[in-house]
């Protein structure tokens, strides 16, 4: 598998070499092969993508993925150069691609207050407090992110602006 920037990355594997090796957190990143790496540099900026309602707008009505964009300011009220993906995106990409690359960014499981439930082959048993939610799991994500966002896919908030006049 081959990656392109900008059609299924923000960032290279090179820069996402460079940039794992600069953080112990992410030393197992090394010891991923680079179609696994180039595998979760994808999954990772799908995520991205699908997870958080971006400011600004699109600069180009045919780029594949939602960066670069136009009208953004970042969380010191900057601009944003309209034609370059931030910094702060390639680094969450590069985050969530190591998360990626040891495991699914979206599980799919069940959980509740059943502390057990059988029915014939079928045996279920939930314990409360089993899994992370994804807002706890992404937190450095989403901390990198701040100000490049308005909201994200499935958090329940809802932000406006407020006018005085």
């Amino acid at each position: 598998m081959t990656i392109t920037v900008g059609t299924d990355t923000y960032v290279t594997l090179a820069e996402a070499l460079a940039y794992a090796a600069a953080r112990p957190a992410l030393a197992l990143w090394a010891d991923y092969t680079d179609p696994v790496r180039e595998a979760a540099l994808t999954e990772a900026a799908i995520y991205l993508d699908a997870s958080y309602a971006w400011k600004g707008q699109i600069t180009d009505e045919v780029q594949a993925l939602a960066w670069p964009r136009s009208s953004v300011l970042d969380k010191e009220l900057r601009p944003v150069d309209p034609d370059t993906v931030p910094q702060a995106i390639k680094s969450a990409q590069i985050e969530l691609a190591a998360m990626a690359a040891a495991g699914a960014l979206v599980e799919s499981k069940t959980t509740g207050n059943v502390a057990s439930l059988k029915a014939g082959a079928v045996d279920i048993k939930f314990v409360d407090g089993q899994n992370v939610r994804e807002g706890q799991r992404f937190a450095w994500v989403d901390r990198l992110l701040t100000g490049l966002y308005t909201s994200r896919a499935g958090s329940g908030s809802i932000n406006a602006t407020v006018l005085r006049g």
